[in-house]
């Protein structure tokens, strides 16, 4: 084997050698970068009891008092999303991320909706109502649903064999929506959203 040919087998087992060491040596920055990321994610609050499904393709984001911590924040994950509600000194921040997409939303203290939910499938933020549509409810279930505090009134639609709830404004649907899936675990219930939902005419 010539000279020439034996410098350069040494230079190519050299590069090997780098390259080996240079991925070796990179791989576990590579993982502590990729964890820590995750964890700057998820280092806020964690409290995923406090987002709830209203359905397959809706999700509700919980109320954060303005006057309380502004650094405060909550996150969960559903899905590939990561959503987030934070406090700043004069608003709050809805946030849903996935991938590359971002879609957030502001509310302020004299912003018409102070509540709102992720549309999944629209991938959109919409205004929650202050009406729950209910299903499979008998008389006696909706008697009791009537006397629920925070509840104004249920007005029924026997022909379609729902009932429409409707909420104190200063009281947060999901909470009642809560208490009726825990009382009432055989009725159907959601919270209505957006200006032009499915409720009866």
């Amino acid at each position: 084997m010539s000279q020439e040919t034996t410098n350069a087998h040494t230079r190519e087992s050299s590069l090997e050698t780098i390259q080996y060491r240079l991925v070796h040596d990179t791989t576990p920055l590579s993982v502590v970068f990729a964890v820590c990321m995750t964890l700057s994610i998820f280092g806020q609050d964690q409290e995923p009891d406090r987002f709830i499904e209203i359905d397959r393709d809706r999700f509700a984001f919980p109320d954060l008092e303005l006057s309380r911590e502004t650094s405060k924040s909550l996150s969960t994950l559903k899905n590939d999303w990561v959503f987030t509600v934070s406090r700043e000194p004069d608003r709050q921040v809805l946030r849903a991320e996935s991938g590359e997409r971002l879609v957030t939303q502001t509310i302020t203290r004299n912003a018409v909706h102070k509540r709102f939910v992720f549309d999944l499938k629209r991938q959109r933020f919409e205004p929650m109502r202050q009406e729950i549509r209910i299903e499979r409810a008998d008389e006696g279930a909706l008697r009791h649903i009537e006397e629920m505090t925070g509840v104004s009134r249920v007005k029924r639609y026997e022909n379609l064999g729902i009932s429409i709830v409707t909420i104190d404004v200063d009281v947060n649907p999901i909470e009642v929506l809560r208490t009726l899936k825990d009382q009432f675990a055989p009725i159907e219930a959601r919270i209505l959203t957006g200006f032009f939902d499915d409720e009866p005419m």
